[in-house]
């Protein structure tokens, strides 16, 4: 963002040739050495090591630019209405709020009174959803999202610097704080949210309902909705998609194509000699993990896979499908489990945007482990899946099974934080915001698929 909008001074640039890109940030080049070689890859050491070396190159910049050139570099907006800050924000790049501020402090006076003013106004701006700077902070790196449990992961450090930019720039404490409509929710939202208990329990479709939970059933601890089949797109986009918010619709897939679709009749005898891939992980093959092929009709018939194995035995059994569908079969799958209505609304309004199609299948004890992307709708047509997930600024990417991780911190003897948990039932819809960490574990024999959002190019959305 800083670069993109930087005005250009005559004489010598101060932005970094490529040979000098290792000095200026050895924790790049330190992570650069590693890819590939270690998992699990924390997301915020791979924003720390990519803001340390943005935040040389905004010192550089704006040590050396005239007190025109900085007022006019935090007055620069894209056609979203964003600033450089929003998306050092939305970066988690705390150092480069820290270059910032050292830069302020050591001018002083000579920094330029119009360059402060348009920096405060830069602090300021909403984008078009309606948030500063501070609240995409917030929202993606904050230690409290807008979720139903306050999370007990500190904040991410990009929130205590742009505290810190404010205080130095001489604002309110209250103007540092998130804003209060990050957190808010509609009326009728909150009516929905109190109708817990009067959701009609699943059906199995035909499917094996033996459970297999160890740990006992979790309260949830995100936002669940109750009766809202009639739940519309600019609803869903501005109280959840907007704000970063997970959320469980209980019972919304059931009046979908799919609860017909998928049960097991149905299913098997449409696409059952269907070849696809079978691994303990979803794209076994990315990670340098064992895969297999076998065809759906012999996926259904695995057995449970016992948790008590060592994490080596675990990676060994390959009973879990989850695929993005090619071939013969993709079209026909992809009209029998189309997206639900609301999110189709929600494409109309983002024309360039676009969605992965990803099915899954796996007897109970599969799952997938921590991992993060983009925005992602998840409807679980028959069975029962139970969730972790991690704000953004503690997700992570791991290739461990999942019985394993969930055994880790549910098993007792965990000591950090403990993340959110929540349990997903047949013909129930769950909501993972962009960049949230979530890890799956199939407590019964499990069928269901994932949309994949892409709406626009800013913070992997």
């Amino acid at each position: 963002g800083f670069l993109a909008g930087a005005p250009q001074p005559p004489g010598p640039k101060p932005i970094p040739q490529v040979g000098e890109i290792f000095d200026l940030s050895p924790t790049f080049r330190n992570l650069s050495q590693s890819l590939g070689a270690r998992l699990p890859l924390p997301l915020s050491e791979v924003a720390g090591s990519l803001s340390d070396l943005a935040a040389a190159t905004a010192g550089l910049l704006l040590s050396s630019a005239s007190r025109e050139q900085r007022q006019q570099l935090f007055e620069e907006r894209d056609s979203h209405g964003r600033n450089s800050f929003h998306y050092v924000a939305a970066a988690g790049s705390a150092a480069v709020v820290d270059s910032v501020t050292a830069v302020l402090r050591e001018e002083g006076e000579a920094f330029g009174q119009e360059a402060k003013v348009s920096m405060v106004q830069a602090l300021a701006a909403v984008d078009e959803r309606g948030n500063t700077p501070l609240d995409i902070a917030h929202l993606h790196w904050g230690s409290k999202g807008p979720v139903e449990k306050k999370s007990s992961f500190p904040a991410g450090p990009v929130v205590a610097a742009f505290q810190s930019l404010g205080r130095e720039l001489g604002l309110r404490e209250a103007t540092l704080r998130p804003s209060k409509k990050l957190s808010s929710i509609p009326e009728a939202l909150k009516k929905a949210a109190r109708k817990k208990g009067k959701t009609s329990q699943p059906t199995a479709g035909g499917w094996d309902a033996t459970r297999m939970d160890p740990w006992g059933t979790p309260a949830c601890d995100v936002l669940e909705l109750h009766d809202v089949n009639d739940l519309d797109g600019e609803t869903f986009f501005t109280e959840f998609v907007a704000k970063g918010r997970p959320v469980i619709l209980r019972g919304a897939g059931r009046h979908l194509p799919h609860a017909e679709a998928f049960s097991k009749e149905s299913f098997l005898g449409k696409f059952g000699k269907v070849q696809v891939p079978v691994s303990a992980i979803p794209y076994a093959e990315s990670f340098g993990a064992a895969s297999s092929a076998k065809t759906l009709e012999e996926v259904a018939a695995l057995p449970p896979v016992p948790v008590n194995g060592t994490e080596e035995e675990l990676a060994a059994a390959l009973s879990y499908t989850f695929t993005t569908p090619s071939g013969e079969w993709v079209a026909d799958v992809m009209s029998a489990a189309p997206p639900p209505p609301f999110l189709k609304e929600v494409f109309s309004k983002f024309p360039d945007g676009s969605f992965e199609f990803q099915f899954y299948l796996g007897p109970a004890g599969t799952g997938a482990p921590v991992h993060f992307h983009g925005h992602a709708v998840n409807v679980l047509t028959h069975g029962a899946k139970r969730w972790l997930l991690y704000p953004p600024a503690h997700g992570f990417y791991s290739k461990s099974p999942a019985a394993a991780h969930f055994g880790a911190v549910l098993g007792g003897g965990h000591d950090g934080p403990v993340p959110l948990q929540c349990e997903q039932r047949g013909g129930d819809i769950f909501f993972v915001p962009a960049l949230w960490g979530h890890g799956t574990f199939n407590v019964e024999q499990s069928i269901g698929v994932a949309y994949e959002v892409a709406l626009e190019p800013f913070c992997m959305e």
